[in-house]
């Protein structure tokens, strides 16, 4: 029979005894010749969870099992394939689809039969009913030191010491976070703070290193330098995480570094500014809302600065939101006149490309070029995979260590990657009849924007920009030039 050999470590069990993946290579290759079998792969995953089956190296076996190249599955233990019931049905049933068999080196585990199936699905279902046992333990754990007045875990929190399991006062850390408070409740606001937090010559303690929006926002919701401790403050949600609306606040064992009154003005303060009715956000900067710092991905706003000499001087700038309050991107502020300037040149240029490529090919052999260059990137996709399994070989066969193999397969995903992007910017570029209607809504863009007032400018923006990302050109005096980069919806 024709053996894939699976092998999968997760980060926390990469060097424990007995699963390494040199270890389980070893006992598997031992269990092929004690059987008569034959070697058709070796397939890793490292570092990866067996809670998903969103791994490389799985997705390839099964990519192999439909060449018919595999006659069964041998894995170490069961959990190294997967630790959920829903996914060992769906592996089952693929693995019947292509009639190939599964055994495991160190179980009893035989699918070629119904009680062999019956069997193995009884144990992942106790595996399953394990790992959430635990997690409810903890959970009720973590719930009953909150109720205790005990911190519950996690990150150390930026101001204190965690030393046998209590928490102490960390001073030079705790000086920073009252005068963080003194700050909020004297009125200063959160991009103040981060300015004074990172500013370059005076930079404070920070949590990793500087601080950012989120983090500060977090501290001062913290109810934990009052005195106080919380469990349930965020719950998991299928998209992101939310607050939950009723965490459980006890008073702690640990010292304060607040007192409760100041705790008290800031969440006073915090609730207030969130019930202030905010601006339309039309303003005077029509390109917020798609436009994006160039050097650091962050969203861009408008900036007005007002020099009242000799009469009012008005100059707006867009200036990266991250710059703004973290001074951690090193974006120059631009000009408005000159941001938007670029932004309508490069409308025109593209107008131009669209015009020509509308007007001199036809609509026919544009789809053919499209559909050669996407049937490359696909050839140039398996080419990789291929030489993914030959240095798989090349391990398995002893040619080379496991080291040399990571690193040949590192950078193998890393050109998968880049492929894989060119093949997806391919499938999504518009076709030859939506260029067609860019053209048209180009060609009077230009006459459209200089008749159109702020906000109009902003919807005409929107309708064909999805992004623009912007970087700072050469200087002239004291006067960046702006260079954009221009995706339109589709």
């Amino acid at each position: 029979m024709r053996a894939a050999l699976y092998t999968r470590v997760s980060t926390a069990m990469q060097v424990e005894d007995g699963f390494s993946l040199d270890a389980q290579l070893d006992r598997l290759r031992a269990y092929c010749a004690s059987q008569g079998w034959t070697i058709a792969g070796v397939y890793t995953d490292e570092g990866q969870s067996a809670k998903t089956l969103e791994r490389t190296a799985l997705k390839q076996m099964i990519y192999d099992m439909t060449l018919r190249k595999i006659d069964v599955v041998l894995v170490y233990k069961l959990d190294r394939l997967t630790r959920s019931v829903v996914n060992l049905y769906e592996l089952l049933q693929t693995f019947d689809r292509y009639t190939v068999a599964f055994r495991s080196a160190t179980e009893v585990f035989d699918t070629t039969s119904a009680t062999g199936r019956l069997f193995i699905t009884v144990v992942a279902a106790m595996a399953q009913w394990e790992r959430e046992t635990i997690a409810e333990r903890s959970r009720e754990g973590q719930i009953q030191m909150t109720r205790e007045g005990r911190w519950s875990g996690g990150n150390r929190p930026f101001g204190y010491h965690y030393r046998e399991g209590q928490l102490t006062i960390n001073d030079p850390e705790a000086a920073v976070v009252r005068e963080i408070f003194q700050r909020y409740c004297s009125g200063q606001g959160i991009a103040t703070i981060l300015h004074w937090l990172n500013h370059p010559q005076r930079l404070q303690l920070a949590p990793n290193g500087h601080w950012r929006q989120w983090g500060l926002k977090y501290l001062l919701r913290n109810p934990l330098y009052a005195g106080y401790v919380r469990y349930g403050y965020r719950i998991k949600s299928v998209a992101n995480q939310r607050y939950q609306g009723k965490p459980l606040i006890v008073r702690g064992q640990h010292a304060a570094i607040v007192e409760e009154a100041t705790f008290s003005q800031a969440q006073a303060l915090i609730k207030q500014k969130a019930t202030t009715p905010r601006r339309d956000g039309t303003g005077k900067f029509p390109l917020t809302g798609v436009l994006y710092c160039g050097l650091c991905g962050a969203r861009m706003t408008g900036f007005t600065w007002t020099r009242a000499k000799g009469g009012v001087n008005l100059r707006r700038y867009y200036v990266c939101v991250e710059a703004q309050h973290t001074r951690l991107c090193p974006m120059p502020l631009l000009r408005q006149e000159v941001v938007e300037g670029e932004v309508l040149a490069e409308l025109a240029f593209q107008f131009e490309k669209f015009a020509a490529l509308t007007s001199n090919r036809p609509l026919l052999d544009h789809g053919v070029q499209k559909k050669q260059q996407i049937t490359a990137l696909e050839t140039q996709l398996r080419d990789v995979r291929k030489r993914s399994k030959r240095w798989m070989d090349a391990f398995e066969s002893g040619h080379i260590n496991s080291s040399e193999l990571r690193q040949r397969l590192d950078g193998l995903k890393m050109r998968e990657q880049e492929i894989t992007l060119q093949w997806q910017t391919l499938q999504t570029e518009p076709s030859p009849t939506e260029r067609n209607e860019l053209k048209s809504i180009l060609s009077s863009f230009h006459n459209t924007w200089e008749s159109a007032n702020i906000e109009e400018k902003k919807q005409l923006i929107h309708s064909v920009i999805d992004r623009i990302e912007l970087r700072p050109g050469p200087k002239t005096g004291r006067i960046y030039s702006a260079q954009v980069t221009l995706t339109f919806k589709t």
